[in-house]
C-alpha cells in the first residue's frame, strides 16, 4: 500500500506553549484516517502545518514522498476551520471563483455540486444556505481539483443529527471511490463510524495510533453488577480488570483480551460474589479514548 503522508517529529510552539509536540504519523493510500482529540489537543494546528498555512517549529512532513508541499497542492483538497465564501454570490459563482484560484477546469463545478447534492441549488445565494449546505459546498470546493486526498477539519461540527448523518455517508461514499481522507474531530462516535485508522492526541502529543480494529481488539468491555455490599470493594482488586467506570445501573469494566463472560462469572463466584448483571459491552472508541486520556 502506497504511503501518502509521513510526519516526522513535527512540533509547533507559540512562545512557551507547545501546541504540537514531536508528532510522528504515517498514513497510507485508501485509509480514512481520523485525528482525534479534545478541543485544544493540536488537531487544527497539525492540519494547518500539513497544508502549508502554519509554519512548523521543528520536524518535517512529506506528501507522496515529496517534501515540497506546493508541488502536491492540487492533489490535496481541504476544509480547514471555517470555509470562506461570498454570501451574496450563488453557489455556482463561488465555486467559479474557487476554480479560478485553484486553476481548475470550470466543467468540474456541476460535477462536484451534483456529488454533494447541491446541483439544484447552484443558482441560490450562499447566504440562503443552511449550515449543512454550507459544509457541503465547502466539500464541493475541496473536490474541484479531483484530488487524491481530502483533509477535513471537523466536517460535522455544529450540524444537527440529520446533517451529521448526511455528511458521514457522503464522506464514506467518496472514500469508497479510492480517495484517502484525513479527518480531525472531537466526536468519537463519528470517528469510529467513518475511519479505518486513528491517531489520538492529548495536549499536542500522540497517545496512540493504529487501525480502529487494533486499538479496540486488545480489550473487552463488560457491563456487570451485583447486589452484594462488598461488590464494589472487590472490583478493582481483581487482576483481570484493567479499568472500571461507574454507570447509572452497572459498572463498565475493561478486561484483557482472552477473558470471556464465563471466566468473569467464575472469578467473581470464587470471590463470593454473585453477579446479577453480566453483558458483553460493544467495543467503543469512546471508552478506549477516555481510558487513554485520563
Amino acid at each position: 500500500m502506497a504511503e501518502i503522508l509521513e510526519i516526522k517529529n513535527l512540533s509547533k510552539k507559540y512562545g512557551n506553549f507547545i501546541a504540537v509536540d514531536n508528532l510522528s504519523i504515517k498514513i497510507n493510500s485508501g485509509e480514512v484516517f481520523g485525528i482525534l482529540g479534545p478541543n485544544g489537543s493540536g488537531k487544527t494546528t497539525t492540519l494547518g502545518m500539513l497544508l502549508g498555512v502554519i509554519n512548523e517549529s521543528s520536524g518535517s512532513y512529506s506528501w507522496f514522498g515529496k517534501s515540497d508541499f506546493e508541488n502536491c497542492r492540487k492533489q490535496i483538497g481541504s476544509i480547514l476551520e471555517h470555509p470562506i465564501f461570498y454570501p451574496e454570490l450563488t453557489a455556482y459563482r463561488n465555486l467559479e471563483i474557487a476554480s479560478m484560484i485553484k486553476g481548475c477546469d470550470k466543467a468540474r463545478i456541476d460535477i462536484v455540486l451534483e456529488r454533494v447534492g447541491l446541483l439544484d441549488r447552484k443558482k441560490s445565494n450562499y447566504n440562503t444556505f443552511s449550515l449543512g449546505m454550507k459544509q457541503r459546498l465547502a466539500l464541493a470546493s475541496a473536490l474541484l481539483s479531483n484530488p487524491d486526498v481530502l483533509v477535513l477539519d471537523e466536517p460535522t461540527n455544529g450540524l444537527d443529527p440529520e446533517g451529521i448523518n448526511y455528511m458521514r455517508e457522503l464522506i464514506l461514499s467518496i472514500a469508497a471511490e479510492g480517495k484517502t481522507i484525513i479527518i480531525s474531530s472531537h466526536l468519537l462516535d463519528e470517528i469510529q463510524k467513518m475511519c479505518s485508522h486513528v491517531a489520538i492526541l492529548k495536549n499536542g502529543k500522540l497517545i496512540k495510533t493504529g487501525s480502529i480494529a487494533s486499538i479496540l481488539s486488545d480489550k473487552k468491555h463488560f457491563e456487570i453488577n451485583s447486589n452484594q455490599s462488598d461488590f464494589e470493594d472487590k472490583l478493582m482488586s481483581l487482576p483481570i480488570i484493567t479499568s472500571c467506570v461507574k454507570e447509572s445501573s452497572y459498572y463498565l469494566i475493561t478486561c484483557s483480551e482472552n477473558v470471556d463472560s464465563e471466566e468473569i462469572n467464575k472469578v467473581f463466584f470464587n470471590e463470593g460474589i454473585v453477579l446479577n448483571h453480566l453483558v458483553l459491552h460493544k467495543e467503543s472508541l469512546e471508552t478506549e479514548f477516555l481510558n487513554l486520556v485520563q
